[in-house]
């Protein structure tokens, strides 16, 4: 066996320097020969074949560059480096230690002339993607394994017709007739042909009711829940209230009166029954204003709060004015507008304390020979003081 194997490998390596012609030098052919047994690495995802010193060189680099980026992530090494060619991204931890077979049966897999380069020769046996439960029968290759080509019994997609042999990769058929599969409705079947997956949404229309069933309508069987304007009414678990919340779905849940329940200023809890109401604790309320920046001085009480009456210092519009008025009132000035009005020639002249809302702008110019005259009639109406 060993004579025929050199026999072979001197055979073959005199065909090959004779293709490449007597110009070329030996240290080429040699160079070959060393790349030919040096140790790889190959991408899951592209299945792209790299020298495994390249590669390791390429992870430290491209870790080093990420985490250069900013002075927080650097001298970090739990970046992710990518595929030279498809930029599939592995962890740090991925970068490859070992030299593999194509199968990752055998490490370090030694050279042979009747195999493929880097093949350990066993068979590869790895799954099938999509996973089908059956596995490669090929021997080590690189590459992704081909489809699954083992022989199954299966029936058609909506399970009427009577089991067929398919190849396992392509063992999805229809029968071509109709679904007739209930819908999610209960009133109506599928009417589309043999398919996969779930059947598409009822596309006819039924009479449905709403969430409370109070009111009935017609509606998409697809959609059938709905709700209506009303109030559910529904007794609660108490029996002393009724449910406040518009139709809906589900329990109405508990009483919103029972348990422990606040005051008015919420700064005191007590637990009574849902008849009665809690009383105020007589501290001050503390709620926010309308205004944003005050808070309520009364006592805990029920109902909104008054307007801030608190004096603060008011500017007005134009900005040249201020004065001590209550928060919840607007300081307007007496000085008169001067902004100009939609003719473009006059200013308003109205006191800034009144708002001026223009109905009508009519510009009329008269021309005569001996000379001219414009005439510019604004009518101008009065809002009223705010």
């Amino acid at each position: 066996v060993r004579k025929v194997i050199r026999y072979a490998k001197r055979n073959y390596w005199r065909k090959y320097c004779e293709s490449i012609g007597e110009e070329t030098e030996i240290s080429f052919v040699w160079g070959m020969i060393r790349k030919m047994n040096s140790s790889v690495w190959s991408c899951v995802a592209c299945y792209c074949i790299f020298h495994i010193t390249c590669i390791q060189k390429w992870a430290k680099d491209s870790i080093f560059l990420v985490s250069s980026v900013t002075d927080e992530d650097f001298g970090k090494k739990d970046h992710p480096w990518p595929c030279p060619k498809c930029r599939y991204e592995y962890s740090p931890h991925q970068t490859p230690t070992r030299y593999y077979c194509y199968c990752g049966k055998e490490a370090e897999p030694a050279p042979d002339p009747w195999l493929l380069p880097h093949s350990c020769g066993q068979v590869c046996e790895r799954e099938f993607k999509p996973s089908c439960g059956h596995r490669c029968l090929l021997l080590c290759h690189p590459g992704p394994c081909p489809p699954c080509p083992k022989m199954v019994s299966v029936s058609c997609l909506c399970g009427k017709s009577s089991r067929v042999p398919r190849r396992c990769s392509a063992k999805a058929w229809s029968c071509a007739q109709i679904c007739r599969r209930t819908l999610p409705c209960r009133m109506h079947t599928c009417a589309n042909t043999c398919h996969a997956g779930d059947c598409a949404p009822c596309p006819r229309v039924s009479l449905q009711m709403c969430a409370c069933d109070r009111q009935r309508t017609e509606r998409p069987c697809a959609s059938p829940e709905w709700h209506c304007d009303q109030v559910c009414g529904r007794p609660l678990s108490c029996g002393n209230h009724t449910c406040e919340r518009v139709c809906h779905t589900g329990v109405c849940g508990e009483c919103p009166r029972a348990g422990n329940r606040s005051c008015s200023c919420g700064k005191t809890k007590s637990v009574l029954p849902c008849t009665v109401d809690v009383p105020t604790c007589g501290d001050t309320c503390g709620k926010k204003l309308d205004c944003g920046l005050h808070t309520c001085s009364m006592r805990c009480h029920r109902g909104a709060c008054e307007t801030c009456r608190q004096e603060v210092e008011k500017t007005c519009r134009c900005g040249r004015y201020s004065k001590l008025l209550p928060c919840h009132k607007e300081y307007l000035c007496e000085s008169k507008c001067n902004k100009t009005r939609a003719c473009s020639r006059h200013q308003c002249k109205r006191k800034k304390r009144f708002l001026c809302a223009v109905i009508q702008f009519v510009c009329v110019n008269e021309l005569t020979f001996s000379q001219s005259r414009s005439v510019c009639v604004c009518v101008c109406v009065c809002v009223g003081e705010r």
